[in-house]
């Protein structure tokens, strides 16, 4: 059994540190190595977002005893709202590892193309983190300008003061396999295909979504 895959369970924080290797391969140019750690973060988020669908997922705190009975009274549809916001964390992440697998893929000089849920990459993305969110902005820059320029910049800017603090905007009282959901999703690292080696190429690339 390898690493990324210990006891069966799901490890989001471990999915968001081998994508975050596999980027740190792929700017250094060690492409199978990258594709090697982008294909275990996939499976790690994929195994994730199926245990999220399964799960008992604890009820959070409620503010007051009105919401608290609410709570009580209605427990499938108060457990579905965090399923929901989990589900969708994990969609966004697995969509940025792919995102950067296909880039390391081309650079190896594979040319297998996304399939169709790789298509709704802004809008996964969006779902999760909002239409003006620092990786979306990297997208948009990406498509407009293959070496990336300012644009690229501010949205990184952006992206790191994000991933200083994952979780800045948790919902109060999330513990346990969400919290580590939602720190997971928001450290997995999106590459800029400017910063590759042959960013026309990784340009095109994502121009292809």
């Amino acid at each position: 059994m390898s690493e990324t895959e210990r006891d069966g369970a799901p490890d989001p924080l471990r999915a968001a540190a081998q994508n975050n290797a596999g980027v740190a391969y792929l700017l250094t140019s060690r492409i199978g190595q990258a594709r090697e750690k982008f294909t275990a973060a996939e499976r790690l988020w994929a195994k994730t977002a199926a245990h999220i669908e399964a799960a008992d997922l604890p009820l959070a705190g409620r503010s007051s005893a009105f919401h608290l009975h609410l709570a009580m009274h209605h427990q499938e549809a108060f457990a579905a709202l965090p399923r929901q916001r989990y589900a969708r964390m994990c969609a966004a992440a697995l969509t940025i590892t792919k995102l950067n697998a296909h880039l390391a893929l081309r650079a190896s000089g594979g040319r297998r193309k996304l399939d169709a849920a790789d298509h709704g990459a802004i809008a996964a993305l969006s779902e999760a983190f909002g239409e003006r969110c620092a990786e979306i902005a990297i997208l948009q820059d990406a498509f407009d300008d293959a070496t990336g320029g300012t644009a690229a910049s501010r949205a990184y800017a952006a992206y790191q003061a994000k991933s200083a603090y994952p979780n800045a905007r948790q919902p109060r009282n999330e513990r346990g396999l969400g919290a580590d959901v939602h720190a997971a999703a928001h450290l997995t690292a999106l590459v800029h295909p400017g910063l590759l080696p042959n960013a026309r190429m990784s340009a095109q690339t994502l121009r292809e979504l």
